[in-house]
């Protein structure tokens, strides 16, 4: 399952905020050294603490994909032309499939763990964001707000907020509902107001969000 993003580097300084740099190792001419700076348009992203004007990105310069098989996270330049290793090992046994929710912060589907877990754009796990019986799809819907995920368990997909973690669904969606079973993988309909689901039966279920 794919999730598109850019290029992170590591966190280092503290003193900016996102979306601006300290100039502490860019080029002169590309900003006052030891002060922040905003990003420039055209690439008007950053984690916290970046430390340079290189560490401004955009939002659709790289891939993230999830293996399964390896529990790992690697992600790849727009063009495919070369990967890096984001994330590797049991912390994230299992994965099915991962979501940005903002410009840095994604979420990532553990399938046997039952539980999504909040990652940075550049590696750190930073914890739990919902416990999920066997969860597969994710889905975030800017627009709303939203955060779907499939619990094959109990036949449902559920909708949070994704700027509260740990916290219960806001609604769920019965799969019963829509004469199938086993919610797999979620997309967008013909708009933001519905989601296709995809079940293990063989089906592609459409209904409106909650």
């Amino acid at each position: 399952m794919y999730g598109s993003h850019t290029h992170i580097p590591s966190l280092q300084a503290k003193q900016c905020v996102a979306g601006t740099y300290n100039a502490t190792s860019t080029p002169p001419g590309y900003g006052i050294e030891g002060r922040c700076h905003p990003c420039p348009a055209h690439l008007s992203h950053s984690l916290p603490g970046a430390s340079s004007l290189s560490s401004c990105f955009t939002l659709t310069a790289n891939l993230y994909a999830v293996s399964e098989a390896s529990n790992r996270v690697t992600q790849f330049s727009a063009d495919e032309s070369a990967h890096a290793l984001v994330l590797e090992g049991d912390q994230i046994r299992q994965p099915k499939s991962l979501a940005f929710i903002s410009p840095t912060l994604a979420v990532i589907a553990l399938h046997t763990s039952n539980i999504i877990v909040m990652m940075t754009a550049d590696g750190a796990i930073l914890g739990d964001f919902a416990e999920v019986g066997n969860p597969v799809g994710l889905l975030y819907l800017p627009t709303k707000n939203l955060l779907a995920a499939s619990d094959v368990a109990i036949d449902t997909v559920h909708f949070f907020n994704p700027t509260t973690p740990g916290s219960p669904p806001v609604a769920s969606v019965e799969m019963a509902g829509l004469g199938a079973t086993s919610p797999l993988y979620l997309a967008v309909g013909e708009s933001e107001s519905e989601v296709l689901v995809s079940t293990h039966d063989r089906k592609v279920g459409r209904f409106c969000v909650p």
